[in-house]
């Protein structure tokens, strides 16, 4: 009886041993299986986060660009505008700059067509000194030189000087 009571309580201690062994190891596992699980939930909450940042940088990447994009639309467009507003003011005052130089040179014209009618008709008159008809071509010399420039003073001079060769050869040796 003894022996029976000594092999009972080994196995006893045996199972007790077998059944804390058991327990380990159930609660090893259980603690392998809460830190997979932690690791899990970490390392899926990191990609999580990585791919959020990779989201948020390529969605700023894409608005930075865009509005790079809409900028410089924007500037093209605004250069076009310029480009055409000066082109409008450039014709605008060359239509201004022509509509004064052509009156200028109408009133010069009219002026001088004035001139040379007085002193032709001075001259058809035959009251015309000699000083009286130098004092016209200097007068006529003094306004195309104001109004004409030196080339064409240079012109009126020549013409003058072959006017009165002219005279000065029709009129004979006796004069």
């Amino acid at each position: 009886m003894l022996l029976l009571k000594v092999q009972q309580q080994g196995e006893r201690r045996r199972e007790e041993g077998l059944a804390a062994k058991l327990r380990a190891a159930q609660l090893l596992d259980a603690r392998r299986a809460a830190r997979h699980a932690r690791e899990a939930a970490l390392d899926a909450a990191r990609r999580r986060e990585w791919r959020a940042a990779r989201l948020a940088a390529v969605v700023r990447a894409t608005s930075k660009l865009a509005a790079g994009l809409a900028a410089a639309r924007q500037l093209r467009a605004a250069r076009a505008r310029m480009q055409h507003a000066e082109e409008a003011v450039v014709v605008i005052q060359k239509c201004w700059r022509g509509y004064w130089q052509r009156k200028a040179f109408l009133r010069a014209k009219r002026a001088a067509v004035a001139l040379q009618r007085g002193y032709r008709r001075h001259l058809a008159n035959g009251s015309g000194s000699e000083a009286g008809r130098s004092a016209a071509a200097a007068l006529l010399v003094q306004f195309l030189c104001d109004t004409q420039g030196l080339h064409h003073l240079a012109i009126a001079v020549r013409r003058l000087r072959q006017t009165v060769h002219a005279r000065k050869q029709s009129s004979g040796p006796l004069g």
